[in-house]
């Protein structure tokens, strides 16, 4: 039986475990559900969402603080809840960080210190490496929502410029 503890905020999680409060990445899950909630959509919705039927129960251990997404469903996960932008941003790399801590953990509580520490320096470059990707992606698709607003715009204006051809000029209007 694995032991536990109990924190001011009544939640209990493996010894181990940060209780939520200390933990950014429940705190982000956590105010996400309060708010979805109040939209009337529940932990089990969510987690359909995410293409996890059963995944109501680790939706609620993340937001416990005693348990984090799997690296491979982050994506859909955020979309589940509904975050965008820096808040969706936020979330992706604070679940990586977490996810890529307890491997390393894991491996330096086996007793391998040098093992572990190589895991975390090997993880972290590949972070840096898939936030930058991410940053120029992101960027890039901002570009093209500017570029497509303003094509857009265009061809309100050529429309515009087409109906008023047409119509012919107004009483008074001179070409010219």
């Amino acid at each position: 039986m694995t032991e536990t503890s109990t924190f001011a905020t009544g939640a209990t999680t493996p010894y181990g475990a940060a209780p939520a409060k200390m933990n950014p990445l429940a705190e982000i899950v956590r105010n996400r559900l309060a708010e979805l909630k109040a939209k009337g959509i529940s932990q089990t919705d969510i987690a359909r969402r995410a293409g996890k039927p059963d995944g109501q129960s680790l939706l609620s251990h993340v937001a416990l603080g005693m348990r984090k997404f799997p690296a491979g469903d982050l994506e859909a996960w955020a979309t589940a809840l509904e975050l965008g932008g820096a808040e969706r941003e936020a979330f992706i790399r604070i679940a990586t960080e977490a996810t890529y801590l307890l491997v390393a953990s894991e491996v330096m509580a086996e007793g391998e210190e040098a093992k572990g520490m190589r895991i975390w320096r090997e993880l972290t470059a590949l972070r840096a490496e898939l936030f930058a990707t991410r940053s120029q992606l992101l960027r890039g698709q901002a570009q093209l929502a500017d570029a497509n607003a303003r094509v857009l715009s265009l061809e309100k204006k050529v429309e515009l410029l087409l109906q008023r051809k047409k119509a012919g000029p107004k009483r008074g209007d001179t070409e010219g």
